[in-house]
């Protein structure tokens, strides 16, 4: 039998589990009067554990196990709601041996649901509070904790009394938390204040990279870095054959860090300011731009049948039309596909730095993406996200398709037909397009959401299209 001290493993249900579940469900059943005569019938119970692992039931258990004994379940599932867009979690069953009660067990058993909730990015998680108080919604702000967690870890059994305990809310901070924030260093501190995960993660490698070089092993030591540091450094990323442009964004990111140290008052000055960066190899990009005829092919690459043919063909349109980064594509919602600005259709798109822009939304993207909804039975749907993993029941109500999943699909259809590009290059493709057809290059900016006109510049392909060489304009 597990002691007190064995530690407690919170898991999903295996189909293999079912024996051992079995007895804990009819446990939780008979405390609620199911049992005899009035017990559930099989048929019901298998149809329930069953639903467990249905990909298109959004409906889970979780058991926990101790010294490999599985001593408690808890089933929830997701659904819609009027008052929340993201839908809400649901617990619904929650049970533990009777002779593992005050161990911790229905908390464990709770937090794991918690836990699923977040990651399907539902805020809230509602329960039914027992006999006592049934049908009363058991999770409320500053109360849910205890209160729900009185359900199994007592003696007396799965019961919960009407009284509702006061608790700290969950975010709110003890007095050892308060302070430990108030000593974190400024350098941490920088780095938390980050919120763009492409910038967390190109500034990170970057910082890494001069804590090699120099030896760095505590944020402080930052503190005593001087220009010749920095300047070593340099050197080395030209001795390691990188580009102008990696060296020039490494040492950006270096300059970021000790920009807020001297707002902080760590530091006197910014030892990067002054470093000789390498010169800027070209103001058009690398990333290449599609010919009018291969993106006219890359449209209709996907078929036109099937719902994941029917997404993929809305998803490069969008980008083709719209020139979003494959992050803000991600980021849509339903409710930002029916935008209306002077009786226009636009799309709201959520763009870095936290900056929100209005695009008009092209008619063959939006007659697209409108097919995409119908057959994915969305149409008459206000919220979600705009653009799903096909299938996807079981990852919440906005579960959105990941911008890895965006780069698979353009570079799967593009191979498919000769020219394997990223997603990206669909972004160039249509700002070359764009100023190909004569658009204003401040509106082209604008479109894009780039804060510089120098970065759209570099979109502009227009230079390089082989039709206006002066190889062609000879003529003997």
């Amino acid at each position: 039998m597990p002691s007190d001290a064995t530690p407690t493993r919170i898991r999903a249900a295996r189909q293999a589990d079912f024996d051992a579940w079995l007895p804990l469900w009819d446990g939780y059943n008979a405390f609620y009067g199911r049992a005899g005569e009035t017990a559930l019938p099989l048929k019901v119970t298998r149809t329930t554990w069953a639903r467990f692992f249905d990909e298109d039931i959004p409906m889970y258990a979780l058991v926990a196990e101790r010294d490999g004994v599985v001593v408690g379940l808890v089933h929830y599932l997701y659904h819609r709601s009027t008052t929340r867009p993201e839908g809400v979690c649901y617990l619904q069953d929650l049970f533990t041996r009777e002779d593992q009660r005050r161990a911790g067990v229905g908390r464990a058993l709770i937090e794991g649901v918690y836990s699923a909730a977040r990651r399907a990015r539902i805020g809230r998680v509602l329960a039914n509070s027992g006999r006592q108080c049934r049908g009363t919604p058991a999770v409320r702000q500053g109360f849910e904790a205890r209160r729900v967690h009185r359900l199994c870890d007592r003696p007396g059994g799965c019961t919960m009394s009407d009284e509702l305990v006061p608790v700290a809310a969950e975010r709110s901070l003890t007095a050892a938390r308060f302070q430990g924030l108030a000593e974190v260093p400024s350098e941490l501190e920088w780095f938390a204040n980050i919120d763009n995960k492409s910038t967390r993660r190109a500034y990170e490698n970057a910082l890494q990279d001069f804590m090699r070089f120099s030896g760095i092993r505590q944020p402080g030591e930052f503190r005593i870095v001087t220009r010749s540091h920095v300047i070593a450094w340099r050197d080395d990323l030209v001795a390691r054959a990188l580009s102008g442009m990696t060296i020039r964004h490494r040492l950006a990111a270096l300059s970021s860090l000790f920009e807020h140290l001297c707002e902080s008052n760590a530091v006197t000055h910014n030892p990067v300011k002054g470093v000789k960066r390498p010169p800027v190899e070209s103001y058009e990009g690398k990333t290449p731009a599609l010919g009018d005829h291969q993106a006219r092919a890359l449209l209709e690459a996907p078929d036109a049948v099937s719902l994941k043919g029917k997404r993929d063909r809305a998803i490069l349109a969008t980008l083709l039309y719209h020139a979003l980064r494959r992050e803000e594509l991600c980021k849509l919602t339903i409710k930002d596909f029916t935008h209306e600005r002077r009786g226009v259709a636009h799309l709201k798109v959520s763009g870095k730095g936290s900056k929100t822009r209005y695009v008009p939304l092209h008619p063959a993207a939006g007659g697209l993406i409108a097919d995409y909804l119908e057959a994915d039975g969305r149409a008459l749907e206000a919220t979600g996200a705009l653009f799903r993993a096909v299938g996807n029941r079981a990852g919440g109500l906005t579960t959105p398709i990941t911008a890895d999943a965006i780069y698979k699909i353009v570079r799967g259809y593009s191979a498919k037909l000769g020219f394997e590009i990223g997603a990206h290059a669909l972004r160039a493709t249509a700002a070359t397009n764009a100023l190909d057809h004569q658009a204003d290059i401040a509106k082209v900016q604008e479109w894009l959401g780039h804060a510089n006109i120098a970065t759209t510049r570099i979109y502009d392909h227009r230079k390089t299209r082989p039709e206006d060489s002066p190889t062609f304009k000879v003529a003997y």
